[in-house]
């Protein structure tokens, strides 16, 4: 029963790991993948940002996004947003603003540090990606390998109990088979002990009175033969 109750034990203990490592696998997981996904939309929007500047800095680099065309709706909405209200002549035109000193920096001098910044910033949220998926990986991979040892553990258990109860059940049978043969020896014994007790009672009842039933056997002889004497004409007047 010891053996039994701590195969139970064990067997219930291993279920609630395997049931904690499994939801925690599952969080994980799902952390990872939420993670990855953030990662991927900040990847694109800065790349999506770097070619915007390119369109500045550098046109020959830029990529333009691919023409889609207009819903019915939409081309509605921008024919009655085009409307001219005034003629483009009759408007005068805005001020040229003031150069800054020293003449217009150069665009290559700008964009470098900028682009030079975003490439860094992609570089890193795909290093980022990487090393979250081969973490991911080796999480999934250790999870694999717990799962199979506590499988193989668990039927073992199981097996193992089994064998412990089948032996428990054939233990309980020898014990009820053992407990009626003591029964049926208890009565025997029983039996005997009253026989020999009637038999020292008759023990000694002849031992305490050996002496006078000798005496009266003795006596009982001497009559008879004197009875046998008188029958073949003895006198004894």
């Amino acid at each position: 029963m010891e053996e039994i109750n701590s195969l139970t034990s064990g067997i219930a203990a291993l279920d609630k790991s395997v049931a904690e490592a499994s939801q925690m696998r599952k969080d994980e997981h799902a952390e990872y993948v939420e993670n990855q996904q953030m990662n991927e939309a900040a990847t694109g929007l800065v790349e999506k940002a770097k070619n915007r500047l390119q369109k500045f800095y550098n046109p020959t680099l830029y990529k333009a996004a691919p023409k889609t065309e207009n819903t019915m709706e939409e081309k509605i909405i921008q024919a009655g947003t085009f409307v001219q209200i005034r003629r483009r002549s009759d408007v005068a035109p805005p001020p040229a603003p003031d150069a800054p000193p020293g003449g217009a920096p150069q665009k290559s001098a700008k964009s470098a540090g900028v682009l030079g910044m975003m490439d860094t910033i992609v570089s890193d949220l795909k290093n980022d990606m990487k090393e979250a998926e081969y973490a991911e990986k080796t999480a999934q991979k250790d999870y694999a390998s717990l799962m199979a040892d506590a499988q193989e553990t668990r039927a073992g258990d199981s097996k193992a109990l089994t064998g412990k109860g089948s032996t428990k059940a054939q233990a309980e049978e020898h014990l009820v088979a053992a407990k009626g043969t003591r029964s049926a020896t208890s009565t025997d014994l029983k039996q005997v002990q009253t026989v020999i007790s009637d038999l020292h009672v008759s023990c000694d009842f002849i031992l305490q009175n050996g002496g006078l039933r000798k005496e009266a056997r003795t006596n009982e002889i001497e009559g008879l033969k004197n009875a046998k004497a008188v029958l073949s004409g003895a006198n004894f007047s």
